[in-house]
């Protein structure tokens, strides 16, 4: 991948800055809007006034699936520039060539993976903050909330990634469009 001779090296910063700041602060949004939105239609639906442990988790889990859907067209061409065997000249040739080849859905080729990575992660997050929060001190200043604030996502942020970790793998496998299960030499 050759830059524009007018633009140098500043071209490999801005795609490096596109391909960190994009995919993490839209999922992040959707991530937090969609657990507010899910705990809504949830207290509604179930009929409950306050958030309770089971909604939390349930919430988080939804949310974690909607993140999914806007998380997975940017780890797909990330996944895809990263690959050293790639002829991708960027991240918009790595999506007209992908939808070129396989459709507008192939750019959630690993969407199954990545959900199960999600919606763990949110699941434990949202569910463990909740349960936390309930069991810290009550605050009575800005500070000693924040604090509060701190140690339960702190602590849910661990939670979610022992939840999720096993699954962080797997939707890499199919967006680089190779097989790391298969062995050879054994038993000859």
């Amino acid at each position: 991948m050759e830059a524009p001779k007018r633009c140098g090296p500043l071209i490999y910063i801005f795609t490096a800055l596109f391909l960190v700041a994009v995919p993490n602060l839209s999922p992040r949004a959707t991530k937090f809007a969609a657990n507010d939105e899910w705990g809504k239609i949830y207290r509604k639906m179930f009929g409950v006034a306050e958030m309770n442990q089971s909604i939390s988790v349930l919430t988080g889990a939804s949310a974690g699936a909607t993140e999914t859907f806007v998380v997975v067209p940017f780890e797909l061409v990330k996944i895809r520039l990263q690959d050293k065997k790639s002829s991708y000249n960027g991240p918009i040739d790595v999506v007209k060539k992908v939808v070129a080849s396989d459709g507008l859905l192939g750019l959630y080729t690993g969407l199954e993976s990545t959900m199960w990575r999600h919606v763990l992660w949110n699941a434990g997050y949202f569910g463990v903050i909740f349960q936390v929060k309930k069991l810290l001190p009550k605050s009575e200043t800005k500070q000693g909330q924040m604090t509060n604030d701190l140690i339960a996502g702190s602590i849910g942020g661990t939670c979610g990634t022992i939840l999720n970790t096993p699954y962080h793998l797997p939707p890499q496998i199919p967006m680089l469009r190779l097989s790391i299960w298969k062995y050879t030499n054994l038993g000859e």
